[in-house]
């Protein structure tokens, strides 16, 4: 398995163990049949409003979808190290021709893997749901659902980095912090402006280039409001989100080779 494809197939094959455990935690279908019920509860309050039932739709279906993705991609990213660590089994990893890097880029396949699976069956729940209500599809609402994938992937590579020094609790509380504030991150750039303080200006203006810029994910308004998709967001997006996953990663090897396992 280590030898046939060189060190790409050891990440690889860590990625399969990883995809695989992850289908045991019940997390996983703890978070479809959560995505199920707000899903059901969205066509039932589609039907009671008179008007506006297809943003009534989308809203609520991208907002359900938002909710499982973040629990599923910080909660799971938080644990994937810690797991390694108390089975022992980083050791017996360690063991053959593989870096401390790569095996966290083994684990974080095996995650994302498991996001992006998540992600088109929350898709296709979504999907049939609108078409069940009488809804309308478009190129809006396919765009924001891989955003948020794509943030929930961001998610997993954060929680991860912060699992590789502390324990899974708090690495998804800083994790869940950082999302809460990088989803608003345009207000620290306004209260910046507005900051009668130089020195509150400045440390607002810090924050605001420190924390991911997560509501660049969040375009739920595009397609609920069918508005035009601005294409060099999406491609911006995907970039932030490349950059934050690879310093993630080898920052979370580095941990990993500085601590004594």
């Amino acid at each position: 398995m280590w030898t046939s494809a060189g060190w790409w197939g050891a990440e690889r094959a860590i990625a399969g163990v990883s995809l695989r455990e992850s289908f045991r935690d019940r997390l996983f279908y703890n978070s479809l049949l959560v995505a199920l019920f707000l899903l059901a509860l969205t066509y039932l309050l589609s039907n009671l409003s008179a008007t506006g039932y297809q943003r009534v739709l989308v809203s609520f279906s991208l907002g359900a979808n938002q909710f499982c993705l973040v629990a599923v991609g910080t909660l799971m990213g938080a644990s994937v190290i810690q797991k390694e660590l108390q089975r022992r089994t980083f050791l017996l990893l360690l063991s053959r021709p593989l870096t401390h890097t790569g095996l966290v880029l083994g684990k974080f396949m095996g995650l994302a893997a498991v996001l992006l699976l998540n992600g088109l069956l929350l898709g296709i729940i979504q999907t049939a749901v609108i078409l069940a209500a009488g809804g309308e599809l478009g190129a809006q609402l396919f765009a924001a659902q891989g955003l948020l994938v794509l943030q929930a992937v961001c998610l997993a590579a954060i929680a991860l980095f912060f699992g590789s020094f502390s324990t899974p609790a708090l690495a998804s509380l800083y994790t869940l912090g950082l999302y809460i504030v990088g989803s608003a991150s345009g207000q620290l750039e306004f209260l910046a402006e507005r900051a009668k303080s130089e020195g509150v200006a400045w440390v607002l203006r810090a924050a605001y280039w420190a924390v991911p810029a997560f509501e660049r994910f969040q375009i739920t308004d595009v397609a609920v409001y069918s508005l035009e998709l601005h294409w060099p967001q999406l491609v911006w997006a995907a970039v932030q989100a490349a950059v934050l996953v690879v310093l993630c990663l080898v920052g979370a090897g580095r941990v990993l080779e500085s601590r004594e396992l």
